[in-house]
């Protein structure tokens, strides 16, 4: 009775082991399904690059200015490159992100930036055409608030900030465009597979950004005063952050998990079984042996 009751508590034991990692593959698959599914957080904002008009009649130019400074007049060549110094908690380690331009519709032109990482080049697209990348116009529409950070002066004679604290570089300023914007997506397109990826995201990252955009003649108050452009830069998001990284490696573990245990526990139990009957039973106990039935 003491053998029967000990071999008992190891089959109990044994189906007890077998249903516990049974059940932490179901919690890993429904916990790495949650946060497989979830999504990267985007940065806060866009960036908005401070234009000035240029020598040439309807052109305007990317050039760095002071919060309280004002364009200077007729800015020759093509402008300057405007820095923005990236506070770490805005792009997330490990994430990767693509590079859109939005600029202002009927408005066409070129733009070059380069990420770099304390003293590193990261990320870089160089002086190009935004016509040969996918266009989408009115990605969006005038009026429509946004996102975005800009150390230049504020124009509120083009749109419109409905808060007006650009300067901060965690949250930026909310403002509405007066005119619809386009959007260039700088995957699609010559030299568009670049992928911004931060594997250490310090104190250090920054990024310099030139751009030149010229408003067609026939745009409504097309000269250099009453019409003036508008050009942001947006990091999108472009793939699986390491949350959705950890939720695929649970995922594989819990399904592995989950789906072994039951075969597991069926194939051990068929084998304590099979061994028990083999001590309990020899070839005499089973029936008559067959060379006696074929002598009768």
């Amino acid at each position: 009775m003491g053998r029967f009751q000990k071999c008992s508590k190891c089959v109990l034991a044994l189906i007890g082991v077998c249903v516990s990692v049974f059940i932490v593959g179901v919690v890993l698959l429904i916990v790495g399904f949650l946060n497989y599914m979830s999504e990267s957080t985007p940065p806060p904002y866009m960036w908005s690059l401070n234009l000035c008009p240029s020598t040439i009649k309807n052109q305007w130019v990317g050039f760095p200015v002071g919060a309280d400074s004002k364009c200077q007049d007729n800015v020759a060549g093509e402008g300057a490159e405007q820095t923005f110094i990236v506070n770490k908690n805005v792009l997330g380690e490990s994430i990767p992100y693509s590079v859109m331009v939005y600029v202002t519709n009927k408005v066409n032109g070129s733009v070059w930036l380069n990420h770099f990482q304390g003293e590193d080049h990261v990320f870089g697209i160089f002086k190009t055409d935004l016509d040969t990348y996918t266009k989408t116009e009115f990605a969006y529409c005038g009026g429509k608030s946004m996102t975005i950070f800009r150390d230049g002066p504020i124009n509120e004679d083009d749109g419109d900030y409905v808060t007006e604290t650009c300067q901060d570089v965690k949250h930026g300023c909310i403002y509405e465009p007066a005119r619809s914007l386009t959007s260039y997506d700088l995957r699609d397109g010559p030299g568009g597979d670049q992928i911004l990826h931060m594997k250490e995201v310090g104190e250090g990252s920054y990024f310099k950004v030139s751009a030149v955009v010229n408003i067609p003649t026939n745009a409504t108050g097309s000269n250099n005063v009453d019409f003036v452009p508008e050009v942001y830069i947006e990091y999108r998001v472009a793939g699986r952050g390491p949350e959705q990284d950890m939720g695929l490696i649970l995922l594989i573990i819990g399904g592995v998990l989950a789906d072994l245990m039951p075969a597991t526990l069926y194939f051990l139990l068929q084998k304590y079984y099979y061994k028990n009957d083999e001590n309990k039973h020899n070839h005499e106990d089973i029936g008559i042996p067959l060379m006696e039935l074929d002598e009768k």
